[in-house]
């Protein structure tokens, strides 16, 4: 079964299903409808949100689940976020931060069973090539238990970034790597491990490592 869902905004949704959906803009999903004995699915789906110009999420994929239980999802999509101002998109959920210029996410968003992953994530914000921040890494979500642990790299131009938060324009500042487990695995969120290291830079040097057990009281860190 074809199935072909349209809509001028998706917030209008809003009415129909009690959500509370930012305005976003258009919405546009095709996809094929498949339904047996025990699953239910949306083959070779393609959802569209936002425009060229200034948001636009883009997913391509499977999604289904057992008709015995629903809570057992099975996910396989490519995700694409772009977005020509960040900030401006930030506003739409009442969040305020400063202007970084455009940004774009990928990600692949895979779910078998009891565990959600999204591997292969993405990020990059800015326009001028040498100051880009950047970002990657994977999620990874225990459906039954709620418990979620998440592995971040990072590679930052300093310089950009002072820029952004203080509005001074500093010479090259090189950059800062590392990598940081953030996970809630215990049920308190706790940062596993972290590495921070500057490169491309003779002005200073920084190497730093360590974890906490608890982000809410930092009662037990350790650098």
């Amino acid at each position: 079964l074809d199935v072909i869902l349209w809509g001028a905004d998706i917030a209008q949704l809003n009415s129909l299903a009690k959500l509370d959906l930012p305005d976003l803009g258009p919405l546009r999903l095709r996809g094929n409808l498949v339904v047996n004995k025990s699953i239910i699915a949306m083959e070779r789906t393609n959802l569209i949100i936002g425009t060229d110009e200034t948001t636009r999420l883009l997913a391509t994929g499977r999604l289904g689940t057992h008709l015995s239980d629903l809570s057992n999802l099975s996910v396989a999509a490519h995700v694409e976020f772009e977005s020509s101002e960040v900030s401006e998109f930030a506003q739409t959920f009442e969040y305020s931060i400063p202007q970084v210029g455009p940004m774009r996410v990928t990600a692949w968003l895979e779910s078998e069973g009891k565990e959600l992953r999204i591997e292969d994530i993405a990020i990059v914000a800015g326009t001028e090539k040498l100051r880009q921040l950047r970002a990657t890494g994977s999620v990874v979500t225990q459906l039954k238990r709620y418990a979620t642990s998440i592995d971040v790299s990072y590679d930052i131009a300093i310089a950009p970034l002072v820029e952004i938060l203080t509005e001074l324009q500093p010479r090259d500042l090189g950059r800062i790597q590392g990598n940081a487990v953030i996970a809630d695995l215990d049920g308190d969120w706790g940062l596993e491990s972290f590495i921070v290291k500057s490169t491309k830079t003779d002005l200073y040097q920084l190497q730093l490592s360590g974890s906490y057990d608890d982000l809410e009281t930092y009662d037990k860190g350790q650098i």
